[in-house]
């Protein structure tokens, strides 16, 4: 963003675009060894299971350890499609809880 004067990514060109995935591309190979995978079913299927194993991680161990909450519990994976793509001002993404995940508290948070 800098490189372009822009404050957010939906300002970026499709070069600066191109730029930025390269680089977490790099990341990605420096990590695992590995080529990012190109097949759509490939990625989806590893960010999932990535999810899963975000479950055992010291950080969610801690969390669940503080707040008192059981290691049965598991998690969840919520997969949708974007209806309006994930460019411009019409385009969000985002997640929500049904606990306050600070209190635990029984609200959408």
């Amino acid at each position: 963003r800098d490189d372009e004067g822009v404050q957010f990514d939906t300002g970026l060109s499709a070069e600066g675009l191109r730029d930025v995935c390269d680089q977490f591309k790099a990341i990605y190979r420096t990590e695992t060894g590995k080529e990012f995978p190109s097949d759509p079913d490939v990625q989806l299927t590893e960010s999932i299971k990535a999810v899963f194993r975000s479950w055992d991680c010291d950080k969610a161990v801690a969390y669940r350890r503080f707040h008192g909450f059981s290691d049965d519990w598991g998690t969840a994976v919520v997969v949708m499609g974007m209806v309006f793509g994930n460019r411009g001002e019409q385009s969000a993404t985002g997640f929500g809880f049904t606990r306050d995940p600070a209190t635990g508290e029984h609200s959408f948070y």
